[in-house]
């Protein structure tokens, strides 16, 4: 492409900066953002393997701090563009040619940081392989923030195909040979999966450490830890030279565990304590000399505060993606009332952002909408109004709207029309907001049109939340269980599990015939089943399994799990209450009446007794029961 050149009348060229593993990389000018960004045009042999929008979908999708964000993918006849982040800095390859070192600590902090990446990516549904690391591909921002860029096509694990744009000096050794073997004996090739790329961060490790290029002759590696690096860590060493191995059954099997061994190098090097405590070497110089040795010392302050942040931050990560909400919420209240990342919180809106993001989804799952909306305004304010950060403000007109505020969800609406925020975004408000107004059939013709749009995976599952929602307004109750049976099917968690496990029950509780009955009741069960067997289940969850079970006639495990749960002291009134009767439908009088005692007292001293509002059916059953006992 030439100079100047504007494609899609949206990006106009700047200069060509580079090539990839599969092709020729721009930099360019987003005209309506009034901002750089990267161009990559995939090479015309890649162009009839790849599916465009497959790859739109998987890569517009990826939302994480050290990964550039994808915006737009773009197809011109025969040729395919991807649309990306320009990320201001110099690559490690860069720093390496220039004979430049980093110490110790930084390429601790630097080997975490991307061990983080890969976890994210290879926990994505279906995971993806970045395929192509190595120095040059490792940015370091002008603010001292790692991002890994240029990916080739990401392929998922469960459509694994031939990576052929590999980098040979840092290609695992499944990876290498199957590029060599392209086209012959594709059956006997083993799978690639995460393990090519855990190799390919250590052997880009492996120059940073030794100032030596891996071979592809993978025998003649001598081990970091065979060398004379006495400034290293043997065990930091040694996870490098683990993850380098060239069976891939003996490296670490994921990078989680990578991630975990480089975080257990805190408790056991001596010399990572002496830093801690301010004992920084000359080792410590960085960026040839630049910093003066007043300096020295902040930046080895700066950099244990970021390395403590990076583990908190981490740890986040793995609890969002574990489902461990509630340890998910005190970690972003940890971060963000924490002093010492206050300053860095303030350099890194984006990061800022995505954690008030993430508080802003539980409130919003649990039906908070106005600490939603708070913490949504809050993100979206410091983001911005952009194509890549509409999200928040997307999310924060639909938290107005459940607020019913609607006036001021349709004015947020309207700004983002004047932006770049696609269509299928805007669509999506506007479901939403017909949702709030009770105009069912307008939100489900606008939900319609956002699965029409082929959205990506997370607005898929919310349209089809959103869709379950309207089909339950209108009554049509078998409509509702299926949509959210399509957005489990995209990877929807523990929230779909819930609304489809009450939408089961309804069914089963409608029922006309038994066998139906039954089967509708089978699949909450097994849905219940799968809630309660999460690290922490809600007691909803396993209220509704043992309810369950005892709408199924197995008192049995209706006790079992009831029991288990007063032994752990859970103080809901509803435990004592469904065990009463449990032991009603067996005819267990004498272990029914200190239950309906216990359970009649818990309530009495939440909810006080006369407010008839709040009697359901259940509670006056519990009543009678218990005023039959003398109660």
């Amino acid at each position: 492409m030439e100079q100047g050149q504007v494609m899609g009348q949206l990006y106009q060229i700047i200069e060509e900066i580079g090539h990839g593993g599969t092709g020729v990389i721009y930099k360019a000018y987003h005209l309506r953002l009034g901002k750089y960004v990267v161009i990559k045009k995939i090479k015309d042999h890649f162009t009839g393997s790849v599916n465009v929008r497959t790859e739109a979908d998987i890569l517009k999708k990826l939302r994480h701090t050290c990964l550039p964000q994808v915006y737009d993918f773009i197809q011109e006849g025969s040729q395919v563009f991807t649309v990306m982040d320009y990320i201001d800095g110099y690559d490690l390859e860069y720093y390496l040619e220039q004979g430049i070192c980093f110490p110790p600590q930084q390429l601790l902090v630097w080997l975490r940081e991307l061990c983080g990446v890969l976890m994210y990516l290879h926990s994505q549904n279906p995971p993806i392989l970045h395929s192509d690391i190595k120095p040059a591909n490792i940015m370091v921002t002008s603010e001292d923030n790692i991002c890994l860029i240029d990916f080739n096509i990401s392929f998922g694990l469960e459509d694994e195909k031939d990576i052929l744009g590999i980098s040979p000096y840092y290609a695992a050794p499944e990876q290498y040979d199957r590029a060599q073997l392209y086209g012959m004996h594709e059956m006997e090739m083993p799978p690639l999966d995460g393990r090519m790329d855990l190799y390919s961060l250590a052997a880009t490790f492996y120059r940073l450490v030794s100032g030596i290029r891996p071979s592809t002759d993978y025998e003649t590696n001598v081990p970091l830890s065979a060398m004379h690096l006495p400034e290293f860590a043997p065990e930091f060493l040694h996870v490098i030279d683990k993850s380098m191995r060239i069976n891939p059954q003996e490296r670490y099997y994921t990078a989680k565990e990578m991630y975990g061994a480089l975080s257990d190098l805190r408790k056991m090097d001596k010399r990572y304590r002496q830093f801690r405590l301010g004992v920084i070497t000359a080792t410590a110089a960085y960026a040839a000399g630049l910093m003066l040795s007043a300096g020295l010392i902040l930046y080895g302050r700066n950099l244990c505060i970021r390395e403590d942040f990076m583990t908190d931050y981490g740890i986040l990560s793995d609890a969002l993606s574990e489902g461990k909400e509630e340890l998910a919420l005190d970690k972003c209240f940890e971060i963000l009332n924490e002093n010492r990342y206050k300053g860095l919180l303030e350099q890194q809106n984006g990061r800022k952002a995505e954690i008030l993001h993430v508080v802003g989804n539980y409130y919003d799952r649990n039906g908070d909408y106005a600490n939603a909306s708070a913490y949504y305004r809050d993100a979206a304010e410091i983001s911005g109004l952009s194509a890549e950060t509409g999200i928040y403000s997307r999310d924060y007109a639909i938290s107005l709207a459940k607020e019913g505020k609607v006036a001021q969800a349709e004015s947020i609406l309207w700004q983002l029309e004047q932006s770049a925020v696609n269509s299928v975004q805007i669509h999506y408000i506007e479901a939403e907001i017909a949702y709030a107004k009770q105009e069912y059939e307008k939100a489900e013709e606008k939900v319609q049109m956002v699965l029409d749009g082929n959205p990506d995976t997370e607005l898929k599952i919310k349209s089809y939340m959103l869709k379950a929602d309207i089909s339950g307004k209108l009554g049509k109750e078998q409509e509702q269980a299926a949509c959210l049976e399509k957005a489990r099917a995209c990877g929807g968690q523990a929230i779909v599990l819930r609304k489809l496990g009450v939408a089961y029950m309804g069914l089963a509780k409608n029922a006309q015939k038994g066998m139906e009955k039954s089967k509708y009741y089978k699949k909450a069960l097994e849905i219940y089943r799968q809630l309660s067997s999460l690290a922490y289940p809600s007691v909803e969850d396993r209220l509704n399994l043992a309810i369950v079970y005892l709408q199924m006639g197995e008192s049995y495990h209706c006790e079992e799990t009831l029991l288990a749960m007063t032994e752990e002291g859970v103080g809901d009134y509803r435990v004592w209450m469904y065990l009463a009767f449990s032991y009603e439908w067996e005819g267990d009088l004498a272990r029914m009446k200190p239950c309906c005692k216990q359970a009649v007292e818990i309530y009495e001293s939440s909810v006080p007794f006369g407010q008839e509002g709040v009697m359901d059916e259940q509670i006056r059953h519990l009543y009678e029961l218990y005023e039959q006992m003398g109660g």
